[in-house]
Order: C-alpha cells, then sequence, then structure tokens
C-alpha cells in the first residue's frame, strides 16, 4: 500500500516538474521572442538565399520547355525516325538558349534605345503639341483649358522625367557591385541549373515521384500528380500563347500605325502589345493612354488610331486568339474580369496576368471535388438502393 502511493507520488511530482520545466521554456520564448523571429528571419534568408538559383533555374526550363519539345520533335523525325535520344535533346536545348540569348540581345541593341529616344523626343514635343491640342479644343468652341493652373504639359513631362529618373536609379542601384554580383551569379546560376533541368527532365521527374512515392499514400500521390499535370498544361499553354498573342498583335499595331503615319508608333506599339497580355480588360488598358498621347500630338489622328486598335482587338478576340491559346483559358468573360480584379489587386500587373490560369486551375480542382462528392453520395448510394 505504501509502496503503491509511493508510486503515485513520485509520478505526480515528475509531472509537476515537467510542466513547471514547460512552463519556463515558454516563458524564455515569450521573452526573447524578438531575437527568436530575427533568427528565423535569418535562417529562413540563407535558405532563400540557396533556393533563388533553383527558382530562377525552374522558370526558365518551364517558360523554354514547350519551344525544346518542339525542336525535338522535329528533329527526332528527321534523324532518328521519332524516337529522341541525348544528343538531340542537347542539341535543342542549346538551339532554344541562342535562340533567347539572340533575342535578347537585339532587343538590348536595337528595341530599347529606340524607346528611350521616342520617349525622350516626346518629352521634348509635348509643351508645344500640348499648344496645338488646345488651339484644336478652342476652335472646336469648346471650353476646356489644357494650360490650367494645373499644367497638364509639365506633369505629363515631369511624369516621364521621373520614369527616365527612375530607370537612372535603378542602374546605379544595380551598380552596386555586391547587388550586381548576386543578381549576375544568380542569374548565370539558373541557367546552368534550367539546362540540366531541361536536358535530364524525365529522370529528375522520375526521382521527384520516387521522393513523393515513398512518404504519400499512392492515392494521394496520383491526385497530386494529376494536379501538377493541370497546372503545368494550363499554366504553360496560357502563358505562352498569350505571350504569342501579343507579340502578334504588336507587331500587327507597329504595321498599321506606320501605314497611318503615326510618328510616336514603336512606342504606342509597345504599349499595345504588353497590355494585350492581360485578357479582356487589356485593350482598354492600352487603348486609353495611346489615345491620349497621340490626341496631345496629332489630334487628327486620335480617331483612325482608336479605330485601329478597336479592329485589332477584334481580329484578336475572334481569329487569332482562339487559335493560339485555343481552350487555354474556357471560363466565361464575366470569371476572368473577376479573377483579373482579384489578381490585380494582390499582386499588381503580374497578378492579373496569372489570375486568369490560377483561376482555371482552382476552378477544375473544385468541379472535380464537387464530381466526387457527388458520385460518393448521390450515385454510389442509387446504384446501392438498386442492387
Amino acid at each position: 500500500m505504501l509502496k503503491n502511493n509511493f508510486l503515485k507520488y513520485k509520478r505526480m511530482m515528475v509531472s509537476l516538474m515537467i510542466l513547471i520545466a514547460f512552463a519556463i521554456v515558454v516563458f524564455k520564448l515569450v521573452d526573447n521572442i524578438g531575437p527568436i523571429f530575427v533568427g528565423i528571419g535569418v535562417f529562413l534568408g540563407w535558405i532563400w538565399k540557396m533556393i533563388v538559383p533553383f527558382a530562377i533555374g525552374a522558370l526558365i526550363a518551364f517558360i523554354l520547355n514547350s519551344s525544346v519539345n518542339f525542336i525535338e520533335t522535329d528533329f527526332a523525325n528527321l534523324f532518328t525516325k521519332g524516337r529522341p535520344n541525348k544528343i538531340i535533346r542537347c542539341i535543342s536545348v542549346t538551339i532554344v538558349y541562342l535562340i533567347a540569348i539572340s533575342l535578347i540581345c537585339l532587343a538590348g541593341v536595337y528595341l530599347v534605345p529606340a524607346i528611350e529616344d521616342s520617349i525622350v523626343e516626346f518629352k521634348n514635343n509635348l509643351p508645344a503639341n500640348i499648344d496645338k491640342a488646345q488651339t484644336l479644343i478652342e476652335s472646336a468652341g469648346l471650353n476646356f483649358n489644357l494650360n490650367s493652373d494645373i499644367d497638364f504639359g509639365d506633369e505629363i513631362s515631369k511624369a516621364i522625367s521621373e520614369f527616365i529618373a527612375k530607370e537612372g536609379a535603378v542602374v546605379n542601384l544595380l551598380g552596386n557591385i555586391a547587388s550586381f554580383t548576386s543578381a549576375l551569379i544568380n542569374g548565370l546560376l539558373g541557367i546552368i541549373i534550367s539546362f540540366y533541368i531541361l536536358v535530364d527532365k524525365e529522370n529528375l521527374g522520375a526521382y521527384i515521384k520516387k521522393v513523393i512515392l515513398s512518404f504519400v499514400k499512392k492515392e494521394k500521390a496520383d491526385k497530386f500528380f494529376e494536379f501538377c499535370k493541370t497546372v503545368t498544361k494550363t499554366f504553360d499553354k496560357f502563358i505562352i500563347g498569350k505571350v504569342v498573342d501579343s507579340i502578334i498583335i504588336g507587331l500587327l499595331s507597329y504595321l498599321g500605325f506606320l501605314i497611318l503615319g503615326i510618328k510616336y508608333r514603336l512606342i504606342f506599339a509597345v504599349i499595345i502589345g504588353l497590355t494585350n497580355i492581360i485578357p479582356y480588360v487589356g485593350p482598354f488598358m492600352g487603348a486609353i493612354p495611346v489615345g491620349i498621347l497621340v490626341f496631345l500630338y496629332n489630334p487628327a489622328m486620335t480617331i483612325p488610331v482608336l479605330l485601329l486598335i478597336f479592329l485589332l482587338q477584334q481580329f484578336d478576340g475572334s481569329i487569332l486568339g482562339p487559335k493560339v491559346l485555343g481552350d487555354a483559358i474556357g471560363v466565361k468573360p464575366i470569371a476572368v474580369i473577376f479573377a483579373i480584379l482579384v489578381g490585380g489587386a494582390l499582386g499588381g500587373v503580374l497578378g492579373m496576368f496569372l489570375a486568369v490560369p490560377t483561376y482555371v486551375v482552382i476552378a477544375d480542382l473544385v468541379n472535380k471535388f464537387i464530381d466526387e462528392r457527388y458520385h460518393k453520395n448521390v450515385v454510389e448510394k442509387e446504384v446501392g438502393k438498386n442492387e
């Protein structure tokens, strides 16, 4: 009896000591919560620095994967009767990288300086163009003063100057040796990692699948793999398709502006092409600033330019978009607009662009979940009753 009581009190004392020790640890953690969070932040920052090159590499590989598959298929059909091998894969990846680097270099050498010169010229000619627009407005008998107390011309000139100044600030920021070196190293490592991902993607995918199956049940793993396929297919088809679609619209708008004799056609074509990336609302986002800028330097061409943009967007929505994108979107316009508004609120322009494929993936998950629940709660019960 005494022995049992002793053991009982002994267990109580041990439990009490453990509880006191736990309380002391919690108190110390709360008392030093600041340094702990700082330490966690430092640790996460260190982890992020290691992950960045791999994230960049994975992103580059994802973007270039479709082009590699296209070239590899053609080479395999030409040289190995449709059977790809490592040599053809390496050649295909190398060709895609050479094309991508060449396009970036050409844009840096020719396109960027031309856009910069056009911006500077437009800024310098803006006051005179404002006066011309003001004269046209007054001759039409309208009471609207562009040269009011809020000097519209100065405001636009100031905005453009600030934009150019920001570009200079970015260059100066990158001039910091440590930051530039870090960005350069991460970029180079990302390119190298993406090359190996593209060359050995099947083996890499098989290994990742093996690791997941080692820790997750096959049924859940299969659902995860199906989800990954849906995400990859949706984002790949939408992003690549929309970029190609927008480049074509940008080129067509440049040709249209050239035929109309628009002076700053390169700037306007770039604006139209970039904003066209965002579905539905993008064309309006591009037409408004282009229309205003055209009105400021040549009011008589405002309506022809807006009409050209309208015709291009009709062509894109009815013919070009469906051909390039296919069923990559496949959702109602009202749902797309809602997704774009939410994406814009959360992530700005990038959020607006990624909102549509994200919505498609989420909608697909929800529909599959509803189908599974319906099959389980309705179909299976009906079958059971009939039996």
